[in-house]
C-alpha cells in the first residue's frame, strides 16, 4: 500500500494532540509516538487516513525506533556503573554519560570531585586516587578553606605608610591622604578622575580635598515634609538639602557623609553616622530616606 503525501503540522494552532484546519483530527504523533529521539511525521495513506511515520536517530531502528541497531556501538552497553551510552556522529563513535560519583571514558573511575570538596570558589581536579583543589587568590590548603593573611606574609604590601587590614580572602590598604590606589602606590590628586556622578562637577578645594557641584531637582516629598531642594552626587554620597519653608534644620542620620543647610543660615552642618537613614521634619513623624528616592529623577541610592 502506497502513501500520498506528508501532512503539514498544525501544532501551533491545535496543540500536540490534534490537527487539521479546524483541529478536528487526532494527531497520530501525539504522546511522543517515536522513541529514542526519533522524528515523527504524519502522512495520508491510500485510504486518506492520517498515519504516523518515524525517522529514527542514528543507532536505533524499528517501527517506532524501539530497538538498538545491531551495528550500534551501544548495542552491548560499554558504560560501567549504570552509565548510559550515546551514539556519536557515526556508528563507530560513542560516549558514556556517567552517574554522579563516577568518571572516565567508560565511567570506570570514582569521581572524588562529585561532592564539590573545594571551597571558596576553588576548582576541583580529579586524580587517580582522589582530587586536588586549585584555590583562588587569598585562599589555600587542601580544600581552599584557609584564608591567606597577606598583611602578615608581606608587611610592605601597602606602600607609602599605608595600613594593611586582612579580610576573608583578600586585604585592604588604608592610605594616608597624600596617596591612593590599591596599594597606596599613587599620589592622590583630587578630581582625577572625578568621583561625582549624575552630571555633578568636581571642584578641587585643597591639596587633598574636593567638593561636588551637583544638579538639583525641586520635589514635594509629602504632606509631612516641607518642599526640599536636593543636590545629589551618589558616588560620594554628598547630599545637600535646603528647606524652602522653614529655617529649622532637618535632622539626618546616615552612614555616608553629607552637608545640611537651613535656608536662612550660611553655616553648614557636617555629620557621619553608621545608623540607618532617617529624615525628621518639624512636628512630623520620622520618614525613611528610601521613601524619598522614587521622587527624585535619576537618583540611585
Amino acid at each position: 500500500m502506497g502513501t500520498k503525501e506528508t501532512v503539514r503540522s498544525s501544532r501551533d494552532r491545535c496543540g500536540s494532540n490534534y490537527m487539521g484546519d479546524y483541529c478536528q483530527d487526532e494527531n497520530p504523533c501525539r504522546n511522543e509516538y517515536c522513541m529514542n529521539d526519533g522524528l515523527c511525521e504524519v502522512y495520508l495513506n491510500d485510504y486518506d487516513e492520517l498515519k504516523a511515520r518515524c525517522t529514527c536517530a542514528l543507532g536505533y531502528t524499528g517501527l517506532i525506533c524501539e530497538r538498538i541497531d545491531d551495528n550500534s556501538p551501544c548495542k552491548e552497553n560499554p558504560c560501567l556503573n549504570q552509565g548510559t551510552c550515546s551514539v556519536g556522529n557515526t556508528l563507530q563513535e560513542y560516549s558514556c554519560n556517567c552517574m554522579t560519583g563516577f568518571r572516565g571514558r567508560h565511567c570506570e573511575y570514582d569521581d572524588h570531585c562529585a561532592p564539590r570538596p573545594c571551597r571558596n570558589g576553588g576548582t576541583c581536579n580529579p586524580t587517580t586516587h582522589g582530587f586536588e583543589c586549585s584555590c583562588p587568590a587569598g585562599y589555600r590548603d587542601v580544600t581552599c578553606m584557609e584564608d591567606v593573611n597577606e598583611c602578615a606574609e608581606d608587611p610592605y604590601i601597602c606602600q607609602n605608610g599605608g595600613a594593611c587590614y586582612n579580610q576573608h580572602g583578600s586585604y585592604t590598604c588604608i592610605c594616608s591622604q597624600e596617596y591612593s590606589g590599591p596599594h597606596c602606590e599613587d599620589n592622590y590628586v583630587p578630581c582625577q578622575p572625578s568621583p561625582c556622578e549624575n552630571g555633578g562637577q568636581c571642584n578641587k578645594t585643597g591639596p587633598y580635598s574636593y567638593e561636588c557641584s551637583c544638579l538639583s531637582e525641586i520635589i514635594t516629598a509629602s504632606s509631612l515634609l516641607p518642599q526640599l531642594q536636593f543636590s545629589i552626587c551618589t558616588k560620594t554620597s554628598f547630599i545637600t538639602i535646603v528647606p524652602t519653608t522653614t529655617t529649622t534644620p532637618l535632622h539626618y542620620h546616615h552612614h555616608h557623609r553629607f552637608h545640611l543647610k537651613p535656608l536662612h543660615t550660611t553655616s553648614a552642618l557636617q555629620a557621619s553616622n553608621p545608623t540607618p537613614a532617617l529624615v525628621t521634619a518639624p512636628a512630623a513623624a520620622p520618614v525613611k530616606l528610601a521613601n524619598l528616592v522614587p521622587l527624585i529623577p535619576n537618583f540611585r541610592f
